[in-house]
């Protein structure tokens, strides 16, 4: 496996070549599988309250260079209640540049039978809230 390093916009890519396999019965000619990763910073400028208890977040991955709508991955990492929120999982939209991330509500369960309501922008920056992304798909620059 081989591996180097550049920093673009800031941002420290770490490209390893390894060995992946993207089950798809028509994949594009002339076409390399890329899995591409990263994490959204823990602050207020990355969360956006769309009212109603709703928070989104979008990713850039048009450094990914993919082809076509990738294969995601997300979930949510921070302090504090990211296991009681809904959302994390199930991006809302994904295109071959960027993806959205949604957050609504909070989930009771047997350790936090009282937690209810929606997540504020409050709760996203006191518990540092961010997106881990996994992105799998299809790039022509091999």
């Amino acid at each position: 496996k081989q591996w180097y390093q550049r920093r673009v916009r800031g941002v420290l890519l770490t490209t390893v070549s390894t060995d992946t396999l993207i089950l798809d019965s028509n994949p594009p000619p002339s076409s390399c599988p890329r899995t591409c990763v990263g994490r959204t910073p823990a602050s207020n400028y990355t969360w956006q309250d769309l009212g109603s208890g709703l928070l989104q977040v979008t990713v850039d991955m048009r450094e990914c260079n993919f082809t076509s709508i990738p294969v995601v991955t997300t979930s949510l990492t921070g302090l504090f209640m990211v296991s009681y929120v809904t959302g994390s999982s199930a991006p809302l939209g994904v295109t071959k540049e960027w993806l959205q991330v949604a957050l609504r509500g909070y989930v009771a369960t047997s350790g936090f039978k009282d937690v209810y309501g929606e997540p504020t922008l409050e709760d996203a920056v006191s518990y540092r809230w961010a997106v881990n992304w996994s992105a799998t798909g299809y790039v022509t620059d091999c």
